[in-house]
């Protein structure tokens, strides 16, 4: 599926209107519409206010044949809004060397993580 065959069918799993999720990510319900039909591609930055509007990440956006290519793409386009530091460099290239069952596992594994508080109370 596209981007916007995804936002589409999430959008209506959600039970939301082109209008209300317009709202939700501040746009135009045209625009919206424009993305569902296919008639634009919309760039990284706008997919991830879609995917939030959503409840979900621009990643599950970008499913099936074009996701490897549209993700690079997005990748290269989005690059000036991450800075990541040395620890995150190293994480999203070693991320990057996974085939999907491992990007899987390894989110699964990440969350995991999330949820055992000695990982994530900051030092001070």
């Amino acid at each position: 599926m596209t981007a916007g065959e995804n936002i589409k069918r999430i959008r209506k799993e959600k039970g939301l209107t082109q209008k209300q999720l317009g709202e939700l990510c501040g746009m135009n319900e045209v625009q919206i519409r424009r993305y569902e039909l296919g008639g634009a591609n919309p760039k990284f930055e706008t997919v991830a206010k879609i995917a939030k509007a959503l409840g979900t990440t621009p990643f599950v956006l970008y499913d099936g044949p074009e996701a490897p290519a549209r993700l690079e793409q997005a990748v290269k386009e989005s690059a000036y809004l991450i800075q990541p530091d040395e620890l995150e460099h190293d994480l999203l290239d070693a991320f990057w060397e996974l085939n999907d069952k491992g990007a899987e596992t390894a989110l699964e594994r990440v969350k995991e993580l999330t949820e055992i508080p000695r990982y994530t109370q900051r030092e001070e």
